[in-house]
Parts: structure tokens; sequence; C-alpha cells
């Protein structure tokens, strides 16, 4: 998106420096372990999505982001989650893609947005935001966004953040599968809040 009027996220930025960190590490890996150990830490890696470099986001979901605007100021992108697809996303009866909270690389919500979603609406049943979302074969849609707070048995708790509500024809449309790698991009359309899913070759 080779325009101005969009500032893109420090994710861009950064990049370079991860890459440096994470070629460091993978060099003192296969320094002190050998041919088996080495295939376990990828195995690892490969999971551990975090600590991969982000690829940026695909010139066509650029593309489709100007589109959607109809000429107002894209203010800001943001890479959410870099994540494979579990089982749980896949489950008929779940019906949602999960955003951990210890796994999002950038802030993407204002205050205020946060605050609505910590609301419950009914018993044990927060409020949801209904978001527009541009989905990994550039079709068009609405998801629901609402927050979860899971206790454990320990008495601390965990949070994460769910799409839902239409995810089960995202996921259907788009022929997502177990261990596909997937991005969530916020895209902020003005003050407008719109999600990306861009799924990694």
């Amino acid at each position: 998106m080779e325009n101005d009027s969009i500032t893109m996220s420090s994710e861009f930025r950064n990049e370079r420096k991860r890459k440096r960190k994470s070629s460091k590490r993978k060099a003192k890996s296969n320094g002190r372990s050998g041919e088996g150990s080495s295939s376990r830490s990828n195995k690892k890696r490969r999971i551990n999505l975090m600590e991969e470099p982000a690829p940026p986001l695909p010139i066509q979901f650029k593309n489709a982001i100007l589109s959607l605007s109809q000429g107002r100021t894209v203010s800001e992108i943001k890479l959410v989650i870099q994540k494979q697809l579990f089982a749980s996303d896949m489950a008929q009866d779940q019906n949602r893609f999960t955003i951990p909270a210890n796994q999002i690389r950038e802030e993407f919500l204002s205050n205020e947005e946060k605050t609505n979603l910590s609301v419950y609406a009914s018993k044990g049943r927060k409020m949801a935001m209904k978001v527009k979302i541009i989905e990994p074969l550039l079709g068009e849609g609405t998801v629901e966004l609402r927050r979860w707070d899971l206790k454990k048995d320990s008495g601390r708790s965990s949070s994460s953040y769910v799409l839902n509500k239409t995810w089960g024809e995202i996921r259907e449309n788009n022929k997502l599968k177990v261990g596909d790698i997937m991005q969530l991009w916020a895209v902020r359309v003005e003050e407008e809040l719109l999600f990306v899913l861009v799924k990694l070759d």
C-alpha cells in the first residue's frame, strides 16, 4: 500500500532485528545439539510462531483494504497474531478462532473497545463487537469479537479474544484446515476497526 496516509506498524520496522535474533538462536541451538535434538528444536520453532519473523501483509490484501476504505484514510495496520490452526479452531461445535492474549503481537483495541468487551451482556457472556473482515480468499464478511476469561484450577485466570458467529462459514468458504498458519491483521479505516485474515503458504 504505497500511500503516505497509511502508517505501517512497528512489526515491519522491527522485522530485520527479529531476523537477526532468530538467526543467532538457531546458530546457538545447532552448535550445542545433535541431529536428533535439532529436529525437535525445528519442530518447536514451527509451533512457537511468536519467535518467527512475520511476513508482511501481501499486496492483494492491501489493495482489498483500499477498496473497502472507499477513499477514507487508512491510519493503522497491525499484526495481531500469527498462529497455527488447531483442532479446537476447526471444531464445528465450538465455532471460534482463538486469539490468546499472551500471543498478541501488538495492541489493536482502543481503551473504549477493551472496556466494552469486558462488560457482561448476560450471565457468563460478555459483550460482542461486530467487525468487518477480509477473508483469506479475499471475500468480505463480518465476525463477532469477544473476550473470554477462563479461570484455572490454580485460581489464576487466562484471557483470550475469539472471533465467532460466522467463523464456521469463513473456515468452510476458505478451505482452512488444521495446521494452516494464519495471520490476523487489525486495520483502522479512520476510527473503524477492520480485520484481515491471511493464510500463509
